[in-house]
């Protein structure tokens, strides 16, 4: 009698664990085979609600921008069967590759499930790289990075007059440019660069999308993503404060560095104190450097304060601007 009640109390735990939504995948990794350059590739997992209760379908995240997820529908009957739908861009991929996908539901015993596939991207002309970086880009230092592409074919490759397809309207100011030689094994040397003349208005980075069309019939078009990120104008340290311990009349109890990146000449223009009682005096170290000293009112009350330092400057004529937070205690 012990035995079979043990027997039933199993049964009933093993209904409960299973019992609800479940999402059961055919495969969890699939092969996509041998893939074209510059092409968009349908890869379709099929799955089953094998659950008692509705299956529903909260969210799909692909581990990168290249695979776009897309389910047949969101919900799903006990027994019912759907799909689901990685469509892969191969835009800059060349070789064996991997990319997975999970999908997130409301199902207890698997709320979330990783599928994956694999590829060969297979090409004439491979370059080592697809993505370039320029990173700290300064004014009057030209940068330069150089990208191999290898030829497979039986006959010498070529290049066309290459374009930039996005970002046309940064070429000019950031001096960006090619050239191209071909090398002795027959490879390619697609040399990039930039060169800044004068520091630029925007901070954020500036992105480029270049394509050059081959005498390749498998790769009529190489695309090439190209990042500029200028270095900042101005560096200030620190960029904020905490000032404890501080007396009225206390002098130069604190100091702000601001300098120059790239030799451009700096001016401190302004300093805007807003909410705390604080003075200031500008010491100019340089004409790439200036030190900013902090000093407390004499009729600064005791308490706690809070409030902000607004650096006006002009880094190589260009007008710039940097908030401080600032808090302290005075005694």
């Amino acid at each position: 009698m012990k035995h079979v009640l043990i027997v039933i109390l199993t049964l009933m735990v093993s209904a409960i664990a299973f019992a609800g939504a479940n999402i059961r995948f055919d495969q969890l990794n699939l092969n996509a085979g041998t893939l074209r350059p510059n092409s968009r590739a349908k890869i379709i997992f099929k799955f089953k609600n094998t659950g008692d209760s509705a299956l529903e379908i909260n969210k799909v995240n692909a581990a990168c921008g290249c695979t776009v997820p897309k389910v047949s529908k969101r919900v799903f009957s006990p027994g019912e069967s759907g799909e689901l739908i990685l469509w892969f861009y191969t835009a800059g991929y060349y070789g064996t590759v991997r990319k997975t996908a999970t999908i997130l539901t409301n199902s207890e015993l698997n709320p979330a499930v990783t599928v994956s596939f694999n590829a060969v991207v297979k090409a004439e002309l491979l370059p080592d790289e697809t993505k370039i970086e320029f990173r700290d880009v300064v004014p009057g230092k030209k940068l330069e990075q150089i990208v191999t592409i290898r030829n497979q074919m039986n006959h010498p490759a070529k290049l066309g007059k290459g374009s930039v397809l996005f970002g046309r309207e940064h070429v000019s100011e950031t001096g960006f440019g090619w050239k191209l030689k071909t090398k002795e094994d027959g490879s390619l040397a697609l040399t990039f660069s930039v060169n800044l003349k004068k520091a630029l208005t925007i901070r954020r980075p500036i992105r480029l999308k270049v394509g050059f069309p081959t005498n390749s019939k498998l790769d009529p078009k190489l695309i090439f993503y190209v990042t500029i990120r200028p270095m900042p104008p101005m560096v200030v340290t620190p960029t904020s404060f905490f000032l404890p311990n501080l007396s009225p009349g206390a002098k130069r109890v604190a100091s702000i560095h601001v300098d120059s990146n790239g030799g451009q000449r700096l001016a401190v223009e302004r300093v805007k104190i807003s909410s705390v009682p604080f003075t200031y005096e500008i010491e100019t170290q340089s004409e790439t450097s200036v030190v900013i000293w902090l000093n407390v009112n004499e009729t600064a009350q005791s308490g706690r304060v809070q409030g902000s330092l607004q650096l006006f400057t002009t880094v190589g004529g260009l007008a710039q601007m940097r908030i401080i937070p600032v808090k302290g205690q005075i005694q």
